[in-house]
């Protein structure tokens, strides 16, 4: 199901810009021919996937003009605020997804539904095609040849080694998987950055509750310092002290509220009231 999910959201993405070709290796982090590189290689000897995503890294090792670094930002700023859009409002989602426990159905679902969330990300095209095109001529062949270099020495490597059905990937697969990686950490990073504020936190807890100004001070401060203190990273013992810090502040009517936000994130289907 992995790959197959990989093959989706690869053709949801749609085609690199520069088809990468067979070509020999480059050597990390040196010049190839007229134009650095962003190949560098893990213990295992592989390429490692760039981060945070190879066209980010590749744009990285440019020069750009004040113009290329506003476009080129736009490009950025537009994709992190649909990420951070699409966290904002599909947390119990993504808890389900990791609630599935290899349910390879469920999962399929779930993958499908996030897709088509995600779709105006997809709609905006391959993140390669929207940083050359937000490049100048000199610097977009450039960037055109560091992705085609990097391509070619991550396919090469990964072709050879055996999917768990004994056959080899081919270079769509291999290309889908990378970006399925890219987009998961993407996601895991915003997630992180959102969890360490506090405000995603607040909306969801208190989804649909009615608050006091007093109340609403109170929840902010735990909130916010619990955000602070675990940094997205919170044990289930942090997880219950929260919870039983916020219960004495509502009321009874905001409880069961409460109590069914707390379910809907741990991925499970709220109480009919």
């Amino acid at each position: 199901m992995h790959h197959l999910c990989a093959i989706v959201l690869a053709l949801a993405l749609g085609p690199a810009h520069a088809e990468p070709p067979a070509a020999p290796l480059a050597g990390p982090k040196v010049a190839a021919a007229d134009h650095p590189t962003i190949i560098e290689r893990g213990f295992d000897g592989l390429v490692k996937l760039a981060e945070p995503t190879p066209e980010q890294a590749a744009l990285g090792l440019l020069t750009l003009s004040d113009s290329e670094k506003a476009a080129t930002g736009a490009v950025l700023s537009k994709r992190a605020a649909i990420l951070d859009e699409f966290l904002t409002n599909n947390i119990p989602l993504l808890t389900q997804f990791g609630n599935a426990n290899g349910d390879t159905k469920e999962q399929l679902a779930l993958a499908y539904a996030a897709m088509i969330k995600l779709k105006p990300l997809t709609d905006l095209g391959p993140l390669q095609n929207q940083l050359h095109a937000a490049l100048g001529p000199q610097n977009a062949e450039k960037f055109d040849a560091i992705m085609k270099d990097y391509w070619a020495a991550y396919i090469k490597d990964r072709a050879k080694i055996k999917k768990p059905d004994g056959k080899y990937p081919n270079k769509i697969e291999i290309m889908a998987e990378a970006k399925l990686q890219s987009l998961g950490k993407a996601i895991e990073n915003s997630f992180k950055q959102m969890m360490e504020g506090g405000d995603l936190i607040y909306q969801y807890l208190f989804k649909g509750i009615t608050l006091r100004p007093d109340q609403s001070d109170k929840l902010h401060d735990l909130v916010n310092n619990f955000a602070r203190t675990t940094k997205g990273n919170a044990t289930n013992e942090q997880n219950g002290q929260l919870f039983f810090s916020i219960l004495p502040i509502l009321d009874e009517t905001q409880r069961p509220l409460f109590t069914a936000n707390i379910r809907e994130l741990g991925g499970k289907p709220k109480k009919k009231q």
